[in-house]
């Protein structure tokens, strides 16, 4: 659930901010925000999927097999959460890059991607954890998800 409300606070946040230099131009605020989701988006999401990556996917796909199932889509989500990511911080960067008060020519696309992404991972999310999660604890033994925990938390 944390995972979960991190994103939907932060997205909601950067959402208000996308709609704020779209109809006012940059300021002080909203550029903060902005730069709330990629130290978001850089850090610990970046870590999450990472984490599942190395340490949930691995255990799992070695019982249900790992072509075309749930770890193969979320694997491509990842991918294209990535190319949200990239795409959204050029655009956060074009719009730093402005003077106060200025609206960036990439604002609205700024915009689209900015809920684009906050879509995309509640998606994600609910995915992990009404599919990925409960088959992880249907098709793991305990003794391996305490290895997969414990992994985890090593994961940088």
């Amino acid at each position: 659930a944390a995972p979960r409300q991190a994103a939907a606070v932060v997205t909601a946040a950067v959402n208000a901010a996308a709609d704020q230099i779209v109809s006012c131009g940059t300021s002080a605020s909203s550029l903060a925000v902005l730069a709330d989701l990629r130290s978001f988006l850089d850090g610990p999401i970046t870590r999450h999927f990472k984490q599942e990556e190395v340490a949930l996917f691995p255990p799992l796909e070695a019982v249900i097999g790992d072509q075309g199932g749930p770890t193969a889509v979320m694997r491509h989500e990842h991918q294209e959460l990535h190319a949200a990511f990239d795409q959204w911080r050029a655009l956060a960067a074009e719009a730093a890059a402005q003077p106060v008060g200025a609206t960036p020519a990439g604002a609205l696309e700024l915009q689209r991607v900015s809920r684009q992404i906050g879509s995309y991972l509640g998606q994600h999310i609910n995915k992990e954890d009404n599919v990925l999660l409960p088959m992880c604890h249907r098709f793991l033994p305990p003794a391996a998800l305490e290895e997969v925990g414990a992994k985890m938390k090593s994961v940088p």
